[in-house]
């Protein structure tokens, strides 16, 4: 079920949604996604790492495990979203990126492993 039916409101309502030269590079983990955005890179190319990947990076050189940085999967989710949209409010729309998974792989992936309503109010709230 799409944002329009459980909101009630046509896409076009929708304020901040525009049209980018963004390029989301997805599938899943160890297919590569990592290795061709750091070879693309080189070559020059604007890239985005993967999100979750810099947050689990970042509480490791904290001094956090892995399992405590993902003990709380709700947080662990809202952190990497928040991430994702400081590095997405940065970038120009027109700039072409290449980044690896999408915001809204985020927001999916939580929908599949956790409450829906939790993500949607968190991002709603903030983006519309």
């Amino acid at each position: 079920m799409g944002l329009e039916s459980r909101q009630g409101i046509e896409r076009k309502e929708i304020k901040g949604l525009e049209q980018t030269k963004w390029w989301v590079i997805t599938g899943g983990p160890s297919t590569g996604k990592s290795t061709l955005l750091a070879n693309l890179g080189q070559r020059g190319y604007k890239t985005m790492p993967e999100a979750a990947r810099v947050v689990i990076d970042e509480g490791i050189a904290a001094a956090r495990t892995v399992q405590q940085i993902r003990e709380n999967e709700t947080q662990f989710q809202v952190d990497v979203l928040r991430l994702k949209e400081r590095w997405e409010d940065r970038i120009p729309p027109q700039e072409l990126v290449l980044g690896d998974r999408g915001l809204l792989w985020h927001i999916g992936y939580h929908h599949m492993v956790r409450n829906p309503r939790e993500i949607d109010q968190i991002y709603i709230q903030k983006k519309f």
